[in-house]
């Protein structure tokens, strides 16, 4: 496999500005890179500014997912073996893995084991949300956590994560087919 090229992005300005003297394309193979890559970083460029462009730090999201399969295929963590164990187990292997933190262990619990009733983590933007939905306050005040849980807790004791899915397909649902205002404040696409 082709490693891949890594650029700053005041080195992608430098090929944006040998692009223009001499094409797109020719810059891209000069850069060892597909001239589509240079096409979006100038539609980049262009939408935000050269300042904000300078500013932007690109998630690398693959290396984590990479540690992840590695420990997989050296079977550090056996999936099979751990199917067998107790939620707690799973928990513990599962948090001990590199990138997997308290939010991503609940979706992996739930979506892979089955654990319907996983829901004991709460991101600051997940609780403005869950606070408008199901107390109707605005998302500058929101309910504390530990409230939400014991709601959750108490309204959905057994298929809590499961619960708050749906609530989710509905409330991007709504808002696929209206306007959704306060919704719109939170989300950044």
């Amino acid at each position: 496999m082709e490693k891949v090229r890594r650029f700053t992005q005041e080195q992608k300005i430098a090929i944006l500005e040998t692009a223009k003297g001499v094409g797109i394309k020719k810059a891209a193979d000069m850069a060892g890179i597909h001239f589509t890559t240079v096409y979006d970083w100038q539609r980049r460029l262009d939408a935000w500014g050269e300042e904000a462009f300078l500013k932007y730090k690109a998630a690398s999201v693959g290396r984590g997912i990479k540690r992840i399969t590695e420990a997989l295929v050296r079977k550090e963590v056996d999936e099979f073996e751990l199917r067998n164990r107790s939620r707690e187990e799973q928990r513990q292997t599962l948090l001990g893995l590199y990138g997997i933190g308290p939010a991503s262990v609940e979706y992996i619990l739930s979506d892979v084991f089955h654990h319907l009733d996983e829901l004991n983590h709460i991101s600051p933007w997940e609780q403005k949300i869950y606070s408008r939905l199901f107390f109707d306050t605005e998302p500058d005040d929101p309910v504390s956590v530990d409230e939400l849980l014991a709601f959750f807790n108490e309204h959905f004791a057994g298929y809590r994560l499961l619960a708050v899915h749906y609530f989710w397909e509905d409330l991007f649902w709504r808002r696929k087919t209206e306007h959704v205002e306060w919704l719109e404040k939170l989300i950044r696409l």
